[in-house]
């Protein structure tokens, strides 16, 4: 093989295959879990009891496997907690606001405008991170995304005024819950970074 080959290294590709594999995965539960509160909620049109039902449910898994040793899951500490009760609530918000317009509005609807989420992302980055704008090529992009998710609005024949409402609530919900984590001092994020060996083999 020639030296000037453009053949990553090994270590590169093992890096980029995990990513690709991680990023897959993530789209497809994403995707599912969508599809399944779908389901849920066309089933089961409780929202809030369903929600309620479903987080009690994860408490108790992690109860579960924190108390088998599975995983390594600090005890709840008020203190720790308390800085971070706005984000909390701004994340229910969110959740609420999702089940919601998965009741009233068909999947698709809700994936089209949570692909524009980047371009809300991208201007909370700038005024709260300092980071730079995105580049030309990224605007293009985001603007390619927001052109399509106004194209299917107008476009929509299911339109429904109290579906497209919670989304603009979930829109409101989320913008508040990431401008609120990104106000925070680094110190303050720091406190629940995830550690690597949170999770136990």
């Amino acid at each position: 093989m020639e030296s000037g080959s453009a053949v990553p290294a090994p270590a590169k590709l093992a890096k980029m295959t995990k990513t690709t594999v991680g990023m897959a995965a993530y789209a497809v539960t994403s995707s599912m879990m969508l599809i399944i509160n779908k389901l849920a909620v066309t089933f089961f049109p409780h929202a809030s009891v369903l929600l309620c039902l479903q987080l009690l449910a994860t408490t108790a898994i992690i109860g579960v496997l924190s108390t088998t040793g599975h995983l390594n899951a600090d005890a709840f500490e008020w203190e720790k907690a308390r800085p971070f009760l706005f984000v909390a609530l701004g994340f229910l918000g969110a959740l609420y606001a999702n089940v919601k317009t998965l009741q009233y509005a068909n999947v698709e609807t809700f994936i089209v405008f949570r692909c524009s989420v980047p371009l809300l992302v991208s201007v909370l980055d700038r005024f709260f991170l300092g980071r730079a704008w995105p580049n030309i090529r990224s605007w293009a992009s985001l603007g390619v995304v927001s052109l399509g998710a106004l194209a299917y609005v107008i476009t929509d024949a299911n339109f429904e005024v109290n579906a497209y409402g919670w989304v603009g609530v979930w829109y409101a919900c989320f913008a508040f819950d990431a401008g609120t984590c990104r106000a925070f001092p680094k110190s303050k994020r720091d406190v629940y970074r995830p550690r690597p060996s949170a999770l136990r083999p």
